[in-house]
């Protein structure tokens, strides 16, 4: 179950359609077709104002644990709905961000969790102690790390990723499509 926030980038749509998945999205652009074989799951979005979430996260993360990254409790549920509907016997989340959100839940339902780092999510992201504590246990749940080149495999490298983990594929454009 590839999940990402949306279907208009043009990479991440050429892997849905390679893989004629469902899709668990939080935004769906409504105005590109969603082809043949693809099943979108849309997800609800943030329902609080920005600092308001702050600050509801901020304090479940004192009282329950949760992370900093966390889904909503209506996200998670939907999220948890879609996996048990589905199930997939993967899910790839794209971007690392995406990736904390996801993995307690696929934690939680025994199914392993890809990562797609693109580049932002592994060099500039990381900047933030949060991000970091977050990609801590992400990197000891998910199952794979895949990333576009040797530089981000480096960078994931000393933020903590084992070795093992991380896989380079490539982005590429197939240039019969031009």
């Amino acid at each position: 179950v590839p999940e990402f926030p949306a279907l208009s980038e043009t990479f991440i749509m050429r892997q849905v359609l390679d893989l004629e998945a469902t899709v668990c999205a939080f935004k769906v652009n409504r105005s590109l077709p969603i082809p043949k074989g693809i099943t979108v799951v849309e997800m609800p979005e943030r329902q609080l104002p920005p600092r308001l979430y702050r600050y509801a996260r901020a304090v479940a993360r004192m009282l329950l644990g949760h992370g900093p990254y966390d889904l909503e409790p209506a996200q998670k549920r939907a999220f948890l709905n879609c996996l048990r509907a589905h199930r997939p016997d993967v899910v790839l989340a794209q971007y690392g961000p995406m990736g904390i959100r996801v993995s307690r839940a696929c934690q939680s339902l025994g199914i392993p969790l890809v990562v797609h780092f693109h580049g932002h999510d592994a060099t500039a992201a990381p900047r933030s102690r949060r991000y970091r504590w977050g990609l801590r246990e992400l990197f000891d749940h998910a199952s794979a790390v895949v990333v576009a080149s040797k530089y981000i495999k480096g960078k994931l490298l000393c933020l903590g990723c084992a070795r093992e983990k991380i896989t380079i594929i490539p982005c590429g454009v197939s240039l019969q499509s031009f």
